[in-house]
């Protein structure tokens, strides 16, 4: 009988004010309800009590479902919640915490559930280890009942791996090389065995005793996920990125998110996780890879079968356009280099895609093809001047080309993939082998061409993609550089080889942003949890303004109310008023006669040079004065320690690791002393090979076993990754002297914090790699992040990212970025976190002592975050330094500049996505055309908006006032040069200004006519603007706005005389704007016209060919709107020259309103109305 059976379900335990946040008012136990998806991000202070309160949100999960399973079907599967951080620590402190929860959690006085509900529901729990350490904890009894399992007792591989297993974990203490290497043996281990595992059950079918299964499920817990029998999944957050194993297949959680609720904790830590396994996609030879897929294509055909039903028709475009490709670029023969231009350094070529494009040749590159010798030559010719922006010729043409190859590649085959699984679905008996398919249709379509060694390639794109977004794909028009990653390409001469050219392609094919986007797209609710969930950096956290015009409504912050209810909770929590703690701020200038005096103490005379001196006791690197002045700011810092009365237990965070001589540390400590009401001990060189070998567990037992002043020096990256510092309270006296500041009474194990913490100004805030390639195509990334937040200019990160490609020395890429609004923001969203290793407990020191350095007083001070979200500690310290500034006034935000460089890139993306749109116009694309007839209408319909679109958001900008001025040129064709838009000048920097507005594009005399008006009311478009705060581009009001009115006014007076109006077929639309039919049955190709003066028909002859030949449609028009009632209707031919015998094919009729009055000009539509197209 189930042991849930004869439960209560509806007896709840007291929540606390989190838990109905989470439980209730954000409906988190039933998110399907929310099966659109959504992102909350959940601004919470370290020590509210977050990892409890996830916990009591998962066990309602886990009761929800059991009691769903109990009133349906037993095929229903449970909706999964995922708990994902980066650290280990964290998952397997939320872990304990669940299952002590299920064990202890009372209602009434009485246990919740019974020794058999408790058995059930911690057997629901699925921990995805690493996969070295889940076979390292699998016990002598699993691994015989695995090897018997699957019958494996005489594979000498595997007991021979298992004995050096033992062997190695029996010496791995303390011993970083034998635990690396048994990890490596692990690991190895289980790949063989899991090999081993899929091979016997390719052939078997083998039923598994109790005992086998639980060994199954300890070895490849995956294995309860895909049987139903989990609820609630923990894993590391590369973890979930790269999947995990079942018996039968690996398993991308990614890629089964809907309808279940994923708890991301410390999400803006996760940025910095995705993209390390974002950039770390490996790298792809294009020109051997474009070779290799015209010749395997040309001599390998698809199996034809009921498995590969429609394949053929998804890869037949890949097909052509591999065939065209390998003509144009003459792909049969080999690529080589003549001359010396690639000798000192590779040519690297950079793209976002879009708008932002450099590369670093300080040649021209070019292609000559020698028929006769059967090559392909790269010319390099030196040039003058580099201009960054400069297309790099026919290579980058071959590069982008290629590059473009390569995604159709993956794309369709991604396709091809989803079809061969749906040929198979109605065959399938269980959901393993539906798991299973996917992976087996890649590879088998891969080897049907050959192309198996780009497996795992093919796989590491894919897994970046989710492969069922249905209700929100993006939108052609929607889509910016978190959708579309950016590409960087080393154009290089191999030395083995010194006549071939190698193109080695990288690429990032979605950022961490976008693929948050994407997870929501898929159904997930997202809970993003972290005290700086909302931190506005994008290099330290998610684009969260990206997230909520992408998402709108189903990006969710908290009320003002709801953040007011956790502000008081946390205060509740943490009753420092109440239970008189008192923090003491203080501000560290550098004293360097603190730190003479300590070498003089350790030397036994005065230091002749300080800065040499303390070089060689500190390791300094060099003996300058900022070191001199950095050490004595540390020293300075841990007398005010010594000094404090109440503190105990210090954390110094710097920015880099410190090595200190043994003896030094001894006289620092003798000095400390000396000063203090009792010993002081220092831990250096905490980082995070220390913690490792158990350096900070040392210096947490010595707090626990003495009384003295402990000091530990380590750093912010080391300190972010979760370790937690608190200690267990053992000594009477210091128990005597914590005061308990949490509610009600005091429970729990008694556990001390950092009560004193000292903080230097933190540097070096750009994220990096220690992979040369893979660094720079971080950096890229940060600055693609900088450019489409609106940090910086076009211009800006042009320039940054050809700077970046020619070798930019990391000084000056900091220098860069420090001088950029997202710095500061970057910076607090460090003090924050840094801040919070100190409030973990609630467990507290009458005094608690926080320092920081005086260069970071402003930034601080001038932090206007809510305070409701803060801690007690960080709230205090930025109310020091505000009051230590001074003029505390008004700060700039950077609102302006943002908002000046936001609707400089957007007006260039509007040039950028109508230039990607008439190509697909002109080459007859469905989909292009749709997508321009919807961006025509959005902006018919909403010149103005109150915030910028979800559908559309490129095409508006925030403009100081309406109208607004522009110069530049903007004719979207020029584009494709990527020089256009460098003459772009918006608003007050605008030269010779052409102005956006209302009155400027005539609509108020065009709504003077009441037949155009009566259509514009029927159709839903604007007649007047709104006075509202986004504003079309100019890129959008001058290539498609004013076009559309006139077309749409035309439109209206030529139905309201008789006119019958279709739209042009596919293959021959934007050449003319429509088709009308008047009275006398004479069908005209019209092409309306707003011009303000008389223009010109562009390519006339080519284009009335092309509308004879598919529309069968011979008589044309050109129709502007605006006119003068002296003005004459022309009568031309087809070469627009005047038909003087009357046997004219084209009318020029120019104008069909009044320009002052907006009154119909009848007779200049005259002609057109009984025009039957005989000739006289």
């Amino acid at each position: 009988m189930h042991p849930f059976i004869d439960f209560d379900f509806t007896q709840k335990p007291e929540r606390s004010a989190l838990d109905d946040l989470l439980q209730n008012q954000l409906g988190l136990i039933e998110p399907a309800n929310q099966n659109d998806g959504c992102f909350i991000p959940l601004p919470a202070q370290t020590g509210i009590g977050k990892t409890y309160a996830a916990c009591a949100l998962m066990l309602e999960r886990m009761l929800l479902n059991t009691k769903n399973s109990l009133n349906e079907s037993n095929a229903t599967e449970p909706s999964l919640t995922y708990y994902i951080t980066n650290s280990t620590d964290n998952v397997n402190s939320c872990v304990t915490g669940l299952l002590a929860l299920i064990e202890r959690q009372m209602i009434s006085g009485a246990p919740r559930f019974n020794i058999n509900q408790k058995a059930f529901l911690k057997s629901q729990i699925v921990h995805m280890h690493s996969q070295s350490d889940q076979l390292l904890q699998l016990s002598g009894e699993d691994r015989n009942h695995i090897l018997q399992a699957f019958r494996l007792e005489n594979s000498t591989a595997i007991v021979r791996a298992f004995f050096e297993i033992d062997s190695f974990a029996k010496v791995t203490k303390n011993n970083r090389v034998v635990t690396s290497h048994l990890r490596d043996l692990a690991y190895s281990t289980y790949q063989k065995l899991l090999g081993l595992i899929r091979h016997s059950l390719a052939n078997h079918v083998i039923p598994f005793n109790d005992d086998q299964q639980e060994a199954v499920y300890r070895l490849l817990p995956g294995e309860k996920v895909i049987q139903n029998k989990a609820c609630v999944l923990f894993m590391t957050t590369k973890k979930f990125m790269h999947g995990y194993h079942t018996t039968k297949s690996r398993i991308d959680p990614i890629e089964h998110l809907s309808n279940s609720l994923v708890i991301i904790d410390e999400i803006d830590r996760q940025n910095a996780e995705i993209l390390d396994v974002l950039s770390n996609i490996k790298s792809v030879e294009l020109i051997e890879f474009a070779r290799q897929l015209s010749a395997n294509f040309s001599h390998h055909l698809l199996e034809k079968s009921e498995r590969y039903s429609g394949v053929d028709g998804l890869l037949a475009p890949l097909l052509e356009r591999t065939i065209a490709h390998a003509e144009q670029w003459h792909m049969k023969y080999h690529f080589m280099i003549e001359g010396n231009s690639l000798d000192d350094r590779p040519v690297r070529l950079f793209s976002d895609r879009a708008i932002t494009h450099a590369h670093s040749a300080t040649h021209n590159l070019s292609i000559r093809v020698d028929h006769d010798r059967q090559k392909n030559i790269i010319v390099a010719r030196a040039k003058d001047s580099l201009d960054a922006q400069d297309a790099n010729g026919p290579l980058s043409r071959l590069v982008n080309e290629t590059d473009w190859l390569f995604r159709d590649f993956t794309r369709l085959f991604q396709w091809a993939a989803q079809r061969v699984t749906q040929n198979e679905t109605q065959k399938l008996q269980d959901r393993n082998g539906h798991h299973n398919q996917y992976l087996g249709a890649i590879t088998s379509l891969l080897s049907h061409y050959g192309l198996s060694a780009y497996k795992p390639i093919v796989l590491d794109v894919f897994n970046t993609r989710l492969r069922a977004l249905s209700k929100h794909r993006a939108r052609l028009s929607t889509r910016t550089y978190h959708d579309t990653g950016l590409k960087l390409t080393e154009v290089t001469r191999p030395p083995e080889a010194s006549d071939t050219m190698s193109c080695l392609y990288k690429s990032l094919p979605i950022t961490p942003t976008g693929l948050l986007a994407q997870i929501v797209d898929s159904g997930a609710t997202v809970l993003g949890i972290s005290a700086t969930a909302n931190t506005p950096t994008v290099i330290h956290n998610f684009d969260h303004d990206y997230l909520k015009v992408r998402l709108q409504n189903r990006y969710r912050l908290l009320s003002h109310a709801q953040r007011k209810q956790l502000g008081e909770y946390y205060a509740g929590r943490r009753r420092y008023q109440d239970a008189g703690i008192a923090i003491n701020c203080q501000l560290i200038r550098s004293n360097q006669q603190m730190a003479a005096d300590l070498v003089e103490m350790h030397e036994g005379h005065p230091p002749r040079d300080l800065g040499f001196a303390l070089s060689s006791l500190v390791k300094m690197n060099a003996a300058d004065s900022y070191g001199v002045q950095w050490f004595s700011k540390l020293i300075g810092s841990m007398h005010a320690f010594a000094h404090q009365k109440h503190s105990r237990y210090m954390l110094a965070l710097l920015n880099r690791t410190v090595e200190v001589d043994p003896d030094f540390i001894k006289t620092l400590e003798e000095n400390l002393s000396a000063n203090a009401d009792r010993p002081v001990k220092v831990f250096v060189s905490i980082n995070a090979e220390a913690i490792k070998s158990g350096r900070l567990e040392e210096a947490k037992n010595h707090l626990s076993n003495t009384l003295d002043k402990v000091i530990v020096i380590s750093t912010y990256p080391t300190m972010a990754e979760g370790k937690n510092p608190d200690y267990c309270v053992l000594q009477a006296a210091d128990r005597d002297a914590l005061i308990w500041v949490g509610d009600g009474v005091r429970q729990g194990e008694c556990r001390g914090d950092i009560d004193a913490i000292y903080l230097e100004k933190p540097t070096n805030m750009l994220i990096s790699n220690s992979d040369t390639q893979i660094n720079l195509l971080i950096m890229l990334h940060q600055i693609m992040c900088l450019l489409y937040n609106g940090t910086i200019a076009i211009t800006q990160a042009q320039k940054w990212a050809w700077q970046l490609l020619k070798g930019l020395d990391t000084k000056i890429n900091t220098q860069l970025y420090n001088k950029t609004i997202d710095a500061p923001e970057a910076t607090r969203r460090v003090i924050q976190q840094a801040i919070g290793r100190m409030a973990r407990t609630a467990y507290k020191r009458q005094e608690i002592l926080v320092m920081c350095d005086n260069d970071l007083a402003t930034l601080i001070g001038t932090d206007n975050s809510h305070t409701d979200s803060l801690s007690h500690e960080y709230v205090a310290l930025r109310d020091f330094c505000k009051s230590q500034l001074a003029n505390a006034g008004e700060t700039n935000t950077g609102a302006e500049l943002r908002q000046r460089n936001i609707a400089l890139l957007n007006t260039q993306l509007t040039l950028s996505k109508i230039d990607e749109l008439l190509g697909g116009i002109f080459a007859g694309n469905k989909s292009a055309i749709e997508e321009w007839q919807g961006v025509r209408l959005q902006l018919l319909r909403e010149p103005t908006r109150d915030s910028i679109s979800n559908d559309y958001p490129v095409l508006y900008l925030q403009p100081p006032q309406l109208p607004y001025a522009f110069s530049g040129n903007l004719d979207a064709q020029r584009h494709r040069s990527h020089r256009q838009g460098q003459d772009l000048k918006l608003f007050d920097e605008a030269l010779s200004p052409r102005w956006v507005g209302e009155i400027e594009c005539q609509l108020p005399v065009i709504m003077r006519n009441a037949i155009i008006r009566q259509h514009f009311t029927q159709c839903g478009f604007a007649t007047k603007w709104s006075e509202l705060s986004w504003v079309m581009t100019p890129a959008a009001y001058q290539n498609i706005y004013k076009g559309a009115l006139g077309e749409e006014a035309i439109k209206a007076l030529l139905m309201a005389s008789g006119f019958i109006v279709e739209d042009m077929p596919y293959e021959t639309f934007e050449r003319f704007d429509f088709i009308a039919t008047n009275q006398q049955g004479l069908r005209i190709a019209i092409d309306a016209k707003n011009w303000a003066s008389s223009g010109e028909a562009h390519r006339h002859e080519l284009k009335i060919e092309l509308i004879k030949q598919r529309c069968g449609v011979h008589h044309f028009a050109y129709i502007n709107l605006f006119g003068r009632a002296e003005s004459n209707v022309e009568f031309v031919d087809n070469t627009l020259r005047p038909s003087l015998d009357g046997n004219y094919t084209t009318l020029v009729i120019p104008g069909v309103i009044d320009r002052q009055t907006g009154k119909t000009l009848e007779s200049h539509l005259a002609p057109i109305l009984v025009w039957t197209g005989a000739t006289s």
